[in-house]
């Protein structure tokens, strides 16, 4: 995931990566942002879940 988020930086592509964001998340209501950032201010949103997530609860 993070050789994809630096690929598209170094295109200069815009990207909203959570480990790039990891101190400004602590401050926001991650509900509100969260769907502002995958609605609202994109264009594209690419979503890596691997096996494991899908067997969790």
């Amino acid at each position: 995931m993070e050789q994809v988020a630096e690929h598209l930086v170094n295109l200069a592509v815009t990207v909203f990566y959570d480990c790039y964001e990891t101190a400004e998340l602590w401050a926001e209501d991650l509900a509100v942002h969260l769907a502002n950032v995958y609605s609202r201010d994109s264009h594209f949103v690419v979503m890596f879940a691997s096996r494991h997530y899908a067997e969790k609860a």
